[in-house]
């Protein structure tokens, strides 16, 4: 989006010299012709014809080496993470808790994992 932008701006930029560059000279100072006009709006058309592809969905808006560059980067991510996955708790063979009705969290606690009476709560 940042290089549409740029390439927009620069784009009027080049259209208001060349405008200025073709004007003529009267009396009163820089003067356009309407030929002047002419030639302006025709390249603001060909300016605005190319940025309106953008009409709102992304894959319009960039262009396409900035989402390569993107999709190279979350593969790169995902990779390494992949080295992450797993936990000492999730080796094979072994259970994590071996305490009936225990957390496996807290599993040397007195406390159940799940105890089926709970206090009430005041509602305040």
């Amino acid at each position: 989006m940042v290089a549409t932008s740029n390439l927009i701006a620069v784009s009027l930029c080049v259209v208001v010299f060349m405008a200025a560059m073709e004007t003529t000279m009267s009396s009163d100072g820089f003067m356009w012709s309407q030929n002047d006009m002419n030639k302006v709006m025709d390249i603001w058309n060909a300016v605005n014809t190319y940025s309106s592809r953008c009409n709102g969905r992304i894959g319009d808006c960039f262009p396409e080496e900035e989402t390569l560059m993107d999709s190279e980067i979350n593969r790169r991510t995902l990779w390494r993470r992949r080295n992450y996955i797993s936990y000492g708790v999730l080796l094979r063979n072994s259970v994590p808790c071996t305490k009936r009705g225990r957390s496996y969290y807290h599993c040397g606690d007195s406390l159940h994992a799940n105890p089926y009476r709970r206090p009430c709560s005041k509602i305040t």
